[in-house]
């Protein structure tokens, strides 16, 4: 990638973020520029858009078993090999704030070995997309933080009003959940929550509020009630 091709990438961005063209334009903008494939997923790491150029090839569903954020381009775009020939980098969306974690992360499959100018590109493309998602989910953030500290302190008694409070706050709640605390003692907040949520994925396990007193608190959903029993 050239200087010139990473100002009209960038410039392609601001365009469809200005026509609210979404993730998938975001995403082959990127691939189109990088000539590679391009994956957005959420902060669970889960699918959210993909778009790739020609010659690519078959890529990882996802990118969450190779990132290390405590290992990357610049300090903001974590790299990996996949495996013979199929490059990757990872950056975060940016954080909305409020010691919340990345709301989500853009991962490039290349064929050839990225660039420094592609590690730009993939920060410019992670922070537009940062801003679709905060304008498709406005307030998301706040009322999902503000619903699991509700949630974690016990406000509810009518188990109807919790489900429509949920719903209201984009959540889909499972009939019960199994918490877990973690000790992170020593490590940055952020950062720590990152490693639980990443490492707790696989097993649909979520990080529901930003750490305090170098503590975790994770919940893994569980289908029945009697699940809860044999997990302890």
């Amino acid at each position: 990638m050239t200087a010139d091709e990473l100002a009209a990438l960038s410039e392609r961005a601001a365009g469809i973020v200005a026509g609210g063209g979404g993730l998938k334009a975001l995403a082959q903008a990127l691939a189109d520029a990088a000539r590679g494939a391009v994956l957005v997923e959420d902060e669970q790491w889960r699918h959210l858009a993909l778009a790739q150029s020609r010659g690519t090839g078959k890529v990882p569903a996802s990118f969450a078993q190779w990132y290390k954020p405590d290992k990357g381009v610049n300090g903001r775009v974590a790299r990996a090999t996949i495996e013979h020939g199929l490059h990757a980098l990872c950056a975060p969306l940016p954080s909305s704030g409020n010691g919340e974690g990345p709301q989500g992360y853009v991962t490039l499959f290349s064929r050839t070995k990225p660039s420094a100018l592609t590690a730009a590109a993939m920060r410019i493309i992670a922070s537009a997309a940062g801003i679709e998602l905060s304008r498709r989910g406005a307030g998301r953030p706040q009322a999902r933080r503000a619903f699991w500290e509700r949630y974690l302190a016990g406000e509810w008694s009518d188990h109807s009003s919790l489900k429509e409070d949920a719903g209201a706050a984009g959540l889909a709640l499972p009939a019960s959940f199994l918490g877990a605390v973690f000790d992170v003692e020593g490590a940055l907040p952020a950062t720590a929550r990152d490693a639980v949520a990443l490492a707790i994925a696989p097993a649909d396990g979520v990080c529901p509020v930003a750490p305090t007193s170098g503590h975790v608190v994770a919940l893994f959903p569980m289908r029945h009630g009697a699940d809860v029993s044999r997990a302890r």
